[in-house]
Protein backbone atom coordinates (compact mmCIF):
# COMPACT_ATOMS: atom_id res chain seq x y z
CA UNK A 1 0.00 0.00 0.00
CA UNK A 2 1.21 3.14 -0.56
CA UNK A 3 0.09 6.85 1.45
CA UNK A 4 1.50 10.10 -0.31
CA UNK A 5 5.62 9.61 -0.25
CA UNK A 6 5.35 5.96 2.07
CA UNK A 7 5.38 2.76 1.32
CA UNK A 8 3.60 0.71 3.81
CA UNK A 9 3.48 -2.42 4.65
CA UNK A 10 0.24 -3.97 6.45
CA UNK A 11 -0.11 -6.73 9.18
CA UNK A 12 -3.34 -8.11 8.90
CA UNK A 13 -4.27 -10.74 12.05
CA UNK A 14 -7.72 -11.84 13.01
CA UNK A 15 -8.81 -13.70 16.42
CA UNK A 16 -11.77 -15.04 17.94
CA UNK A 17 -14.10 -14.41 20.89
CA UNK A 18 -12.05 -16.54 22.78
CA UNK A 19 -8.47 -15.61 22.45
CA UNK A 20 -7.80 -12.97 25.54
CA UNK A 21 -5.09 -11.21 23.60
CA UNK A 22 -6.18 -8.84 20.78
CA UNK A 23 -5.00 -9.79 17.38
CA UNK A 24 -3.15 -6.16 16.80
CA UNK A 25 -0.65 -7.29 19.87
CA UNK A 26 0.27 -11.04 18.80
CA UNK A 27 2.93 -9.56 16.01
CA UNK A 28 5.93 -10.62 18.09
CA UNK A 29 9.47 -9.91 17.57
CA UNK A 30 10.15 -12.69 15.11
CA UNK A 31 7.03 -11.47 13.50
CA UNK A 32 8.47 -7.98 13.30
CA UNK A 33 11.36 -9.53 12.42
CA UNK A 34 9.73 -11.43 9.16
CA UNK A 35 8.36 -8.34 7.86
CA UNK A 36 11.17 -6.35 7.97
CA UNK A 37 13.07 -8.88 5.66
CA UNK A 38 9.84 -9.31 3.34
CA UNK A 39 10.41 -5.50 2.91
CA UNK A 40 13.27 -5.57 2.24
CA UNK A 41 12.84 -8.17 -0.94
CA UNK A 42 10.21 -6.17 -2.03
CA UNK A 43 11.90 -2.67 -2.19
CA UNK A 44 14.90 -4.75 -3.48
CA UNK A 45 12.37 -6.20 -6.38
CA UNK A 46 10.97 -2.59 -6.95
CA UNK A 47 13.74 -0.16 -7.38
CA UNK A 48 10.78 2.60 -8.32
CA UNK A 49 10.22 3.05 -4.39
CA UNK A 50 13.86 4.14 -3.56
CA UNK A 51 12.87 7.59 -2.80
CA UNK A 52 10.10 6.42 -0.61
CA UNK A 53 10.18 6.33 3.20
CA UNK A 54 8.32 2.90 4.80
CA UNK A 55 6.09 2.27 7.38
CA UNK A 56 4.88 -0.71 9.07
CA UNK A 57 1.02 -1.08 10.18
CA UNK A 58 -0.68 -3.65 12.24
CA UNK A 59 -4.60 -4.55 11.15
CA UNK A 60 -6.12 -6.58 14.25
CA UNK A 61 -9.43 -7.79 14.26
CA UNK A 62 -11.05 -9.27 16.77
CA UNK A 63 -14.31 -11.25 17.31
CA UNK A 64 -16.33 -11.35 20.53
CA UNK A 65 -19.52 -12.14 21.96
CA UNK A 66 -20.06 -8.36 22.20
CA UNK A 67 -18.82 -7.08 18.90
CA UNK A 68 -19.43 -9.15 16.23
CA UNK A 69 -16.25 -7.21 14.60
CA UNK A 70 -13.70 -4.57 15.89
CA UNK A 71 -11.11 -3.37 13.73
CA UNK A 72 -7.57 -1.83 15.55
CA UNK A 73 -5.47 -0.04 12.85
CA UNK A 74 -2.05 0.50 14.36
CA UNK A 75 -0.28 2.92 12.27
CA UNK A 76 3.59 2.72 12.33
CA UNK A 77 3.17 -0.45 14.75
CA UNK A 78 7.22 -0.79 14.81
CA UNK A 79 10.64 0.37 13.77
CA UNK A 80 13.08 -2.53 13.19
CA UNK A 81 16.19 -2.47 14.47
CA UNK A 82 19.12 -1.15 11.81
CA UNK A 83 20.82 -4.69 12.63
CA UNK A 84 18.28 -6.84 12.00
CA UNK A 85 19.06 -6.91 8.33
CA UNK A 86 20.11 -10.47 9.26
Amino acid sequence: MREQNCVVFVEVRSRGHKTPVPAAQTVDYRKQRRLFRAALVFLARHPEYDKFGSRFDVLGIDRSQEHPVAVDWVRDAFRPMVDDQG
